[in-house]
């Protein structure tokens, strides 16, 4: 029932009595709110499932990128690894070439 078929009853109800009137004025404005409510609440609805959807999809699409993302290259904590050990051979050949502080 859309707001143009209640009005309709509204005003049929009004022009057969006129003591029912303000209790059909009530009643059709009342079933609006309800038609009302229901409409936004379906719109909500609507709109998460819509918002779950895509969020969804974009997680496929992130845990599609990490899985390619651990076929290549060399991992990061291999390359920390790498750097920390470089820095420590480096740091050991410093102390052994650096020339004996001198004496006074």
């Amino acid at each position: 029932m859309n707001i143009l078929t209640v009005t309709r009853l509204m005003y049929f109800m009004n022009d057969k009595t006129s003591f029912w009137a303000p209790l059909s004025l009530f009643v059709g404005f009342f079933y609006l709110i309800q038609i009302q409510t229901i409409q936004r609440l379906k719109d909500e609805r609507d709109n998460m499932l819509q918002k779950n959807q895509q969020m969804q999809r974009e997680l496929d699409v992130l845990r599609r990128r990490r899985s390619r993302k651990g076929d290549t290259g060399f991992s990061l904590t291999f390359a920390a690894f790498a750097g920390l050990i470089g820095v420590l051979v480096g740091l050991l050949l410093s102390l052994i070439f650096s020339s004996p502080p001198a004496t006074a």
